[in-house]
């Protein structure tokens, strides 16, 4: 559906604007020089753009918030990509994390949150923060709503090589 081109393609494109939205010196400053911090960051804008991707004004008809939310995995997966500084990746995740840690009442919500995950830069996420992510998909496969559970093993299909080691460890369990 071109739609949802359209729609995947301009997240990505929301993603990378952000990932790269910081300026970086590539001077050295003489040593009396001050220098103004900006009013805004990319981790600031990464967090209001997660906000309103996950949560949408309600004044949006369901089945567009819907396609938004879905939206979120293109756009934090452009971010990463094009977010080049370590520590920017780490406080992203945390970022990512705080929405894994909120209590959710709304299946549609822990979709897009599992559906996102792959996006996720796992190599360079702290071994907390894969815990905390491999903890959460884990939870999920117990879901009672169909589409959450199936999200879940989507999600850790794809972070297999991160929660590989976890797996054999407590269930005993050999990916072919």
């Amino acid at each position: 559906m071109p739609e949802e081109d359209i729609r995947k393609q301009c997240a990505a494109l929301l993603g990378v604007v952000i990932g790269t939205y910081d300026e970086e010196l590539r001077k050295e400053l003489p040593k009396d020089a001050l220098l103004e911090k900006p009013e805004i960051m990319s981790i600031d804008l990464f967090q209001k753009y997660l906000e309103a991707f996950f949560y949408p004004d309600q004044k949006i008809i369901g089945k567009h918030r819907g396609w938004i939310s879905y939206a979120s995995r293109s756009m934090v997966r452009a971010y990463f990509k094009a977010q080049m500084n370590l520590s920017k990746k780490c406080d992203a995740v945390e970022v990512f994390l705080s929405y894994l840690r909120r209590p959710l009442d709304n299946n549609d919500i822990r979709f897009y949150l599992l559906a996102t995950i792959p996006g996720l830069p796992f190599n360079d996420c702290t071994e907390d923060q894969k815990n905390e992510v491999v903890n959460y998909v884990y939870g999920m496969l117990v879901a009672e709503h169909l589409e959450t559970k199936l999200a879940a093993f989507r999600a850790l299909n794809e972070m297999m090589p991160y929660a590989k080691e976890r797996l054999q460890k407590n269930i005993g369990w050999v990916r072919p």
